[in-house]
């Protein structure tokens, strides 16, 4: 999109101790978070940035906000929970994109759409649909009733929207 990204977001299969015991071999100061339980240390580099590293997972459990979790060395499972095609892909370490679910063709289309069934992704974390108009604003798009009407149309969606407010 001709844009340079704010933030770079890693995803690696070490599990959270892994990494701690990595990063305390190299001396380097992590940043106490609450993401730990869901896999993310955020190590501080140079005194100067920070870097969230997450685990990949699954969402065992979800709740419409907080999930269990279990750690997966599967890129493929770790990519299927995620909220929106956008948000799948992986770059690796060579410079290959890995995207199981064409986020790169939604990207350069500009079209948000949900991973799998729009409604499932709803209710597994209720932010995702603040998140989703959220990306269509910033990419300055139309709404698109496929990813919409689902929203629209949850029996729940009230209950839902203010689930998000709290």
């Amino acid at each position: 999109m001709g844009l340079t990204p704010k933030d770079l977001d890693f995803a690696t299969t070490a599990t959270p101790e892994k990494m701690k015991q990595m990063f305390e071999k190299e001396n380097i100061r992590m940043i106490n978070a609450k993401g730990e339980k869901h896999g993310t240390i955020t190590p501080r580099i140079n005194d100067k940035e920070n870097f969230e590293i997450t685990t990949l997972r699954v969402d065992v459990v979800t709740d419409g906000r907080h999930a269990e979790v279990q750690y997966t060395t599967d890129w493929f499972l770790d990519a299927n929970r995620r909220d929106l095609t956008i948000n799948s892909m992986f770059l690796g370490l060579d410079g290959s994109v890995y995207d199981y679910f064409y986020g790169y063709e939604d990207l350069q289309n500009r079209r948000i759409v949900f991973v799998g069934d729009p409604v499932t992704r709803i209710q597994e974390d209720y932010l995702r649909i603040l998140r989703y108009f959220r990306l269509m604003t910033a990419m300055k798009r139309e709404l698109q009733h496929n990813s919409v009407r689902p929203i629209v149309n949850m029996r729940r969606f009230n209950e839902s929207v203010m689930k998000v407010i709290q």
